[in-house]
C-alpha cells in the first residue's frame, strides 16, 4: 500500500517517482496514515500522541511543540491536551489520531474511516480540515462509508471487489 504497511500482490507503488516500499520510505515521501483504529497510545496523552511522532520523523522540540497544540486545537481538543487518551472518548481518540496526521503536514493524506466515531459538527470540522489540507496542496484519499462525507469530495472512486471504479465529482 502507499503507507509500506503491505506489500502489493503484484507490481510496484510509486509516489513522485520513486517507488514506496516500505513505511520509511513512504514516511520519507511525506505519506501520512490516519488509521481506522485511531492507532494512539492509551497510555500517553493527546499532547504526547501528537508530539512523539512528529519528533521521531525529525521535527524540533520547539515546533513539534507547536504543531502538536496547534493540530488539538484544530480539532476541538484545546482542553483534553494534557488528558490521557485512555480518559477519552471514542471519538476524542479520533480526533486525536486526526491531529496527529494533520501535524505531520504531509504531501500525501491517507484516512480510513476517520469519520466513524464522530458526531455531525465534529465530522463536519474534520471535513472543513480536510479540505484545507488539499489547498495547502496535499492530496487527501480517504475511504469512507459515510455518503455525506464522500459527497463532500473533489473527486470519488467506488471500490467493488478490489477494483475501483472513478464516479466522478
Amino acid at each position: 500500500t502507499l503507507t509500506g504497511l503491505m506489500r502489493p500482490e503484484s507490481g510496484t507503488i510509486t509516489y513522485a517517482g520513486q517507488p514506496v516500499g516500505d513505511r520509511d520510505s513512504a514516511v520519507a515521501h511525506g505519506i501520512v496514515l490516519i488509521p481506522q483504529d485511531n492507532g494512539v497510545a492509551a497510555s500517553l496523552t493527546a499532547y504526547e500522541n501528537v508530539l512523539i511522532p512528529l519528533i521521531g520523523n525529525g521535527t524540533g522540540p520547539e515546533e513539534a511543540a507547536e504543531r502538536a497544540v496547534d493540530a488539538l486545537e484544530r480539532v476541538g481538543l484545546a482542553g483534553q491536551v494534557n488528558q490521557l487518551v485512555e480518559e477519552l472518548s471514542g471519538g476524542q481518540q479520533q480526533r486525536v489520531a486526526i491531529a496527529r496526521g494533520l501535524a505531520q503536514k504531509g504531501s500525501v493524506l491517507l484516512a480510513d474511516e476517520i469519520t466513524s466515531e464522530l458526531d455531525a459538527a465534529n465530522r463536519e470540522k474534520v471535513l472543513e480540515l480536510l479540505h484545507a489540507e488539499a489547498w495547502r496542496g496535499a492530496a487527501v484519499v480517504f475511504a469512507t462509508h459515510d455518503l455525506e462525507a464522500a459527497g463532500a469530495c473533489d473527486a470519488r472512486l467506488h471500490l467493488v471487489d478490489g477494483a475501483a471504479e472513478y464516479i466522478g465529482r
